[in-house]
């Protein structure tokens, strides 16, 4: 028999499976995260490229941020 593999007539474990509500709010952490850094990203980008849409890259990153932190906090506070 090789490793890994049940005997005959075993009964297979269940795997267990995350309440939906808990994968709804590890989907809001990652994708808050990502939003905030995103919004850095586009600040960055928009500091050290220093054109003519400068400006717009600033506040769309502000906005990615504000966006990001605002769920995570009301995550926080129980709000879905």
């Amino acid at each position: 028999m090789r490793a890994g593999t049940a005997p005959p007539g075993a009964v297979p474990k269940l795997v267990r499976v995350p309440a939906p509500s808990q994968l709804h709010r590890t989907g809001t952490r990652v994708l808050s995260g990502a939003m905030v850094v995103i919004g850095v990203a586009l600040i960055v980008r928009s500091l050290a490229g220093a054109g003519g849409s400068g400006v717009i890259g600033v506040v769309l990153g502000v906005l990615f941020i504000a966006a990001g932190a605002g769920r995570l906090w009301a995550l926080r506070r129980g709000a879905t």
